[in-house]
C-alpha cells in the first residue's frame, strides 16, 4: 500500500514537471597544499571555505595532513525542482593560510544541483 503510494506522488510529480533534487549549498572540496620553491606538502595549512549561503551553512575549517592533502565535506538539502525553477551556478572561495607562507585565495563555483566533491588539485603557497 505504502509502496504504491509513494509510486503514484513521485509519477504525479513528475507530470507536473517537479522532482527531487539535491541543492549544494557547499562543495566538497578536495586537494593538496605544497611550497611552490620546493614542491614539498604544506602540513597544518588552513583551510577556509566561504560560501554565499550563511544562513543555511555554518563555518569551516580544516587543516591540511602530514602529506599536505584536505578534504572538505559537503553540504547539501534535498528539496522539489521544477521545469520553472531558476537554474544557476554558485560562487563561493577557499581561502588557505598557513605560518612562514603568503595567503592564497581561490575562487570557486559549482552548479546549485551538482556533483558533491571537486578535486581543485595542487595550490602551491610562496613565502614571503
Amino acid at each position: 500500500m505504502l509502496a504504491r503510494l509513494i509510486i503514484t506522488l513521485a509519477t504525479a510529480s513528475l507530470l507536473v514537471g517537479c522532482w527531487p533534487a539535491r541543492f549544494t549549498y557547499r562543495p566538497g572540496i578536495e586537494g593538496t597544499v605544497i611550497s611552490s620553491d620546493d614542491g614539498k606538502p604544506v602540513a597544518g595549512a588552513l583551510i577556509r571555505l566561504a560560501v554565499p549561503r550563511k544562513d543555511l551553512v555554518r563555518e569551516l575549517s580544516v587543516a591540511t595532513a602530514s602529506n599536505g592533502t584536505f578534504d572538505v565535506p559537503p553540504y547539501y538539502q534535498w528539496g522539489i525542482n521544477s521545469i520553472l525553477a531558476e537554474s544557476f551556478v554558485a560562487e563561493g572561495s577557499i581561502e588557505i593560510v598557513a605560518p612562514g607562507y603568503l595567503p592564497c585565495k581561490q575562487d570557486l563555483r559549482w552548479p546549485h544541483t551538482g556533483p558533491r566533491t571537486q578535486n581543485i588539485g595542487m595550490i602551491r603557497l610562496s613565502k614571503p
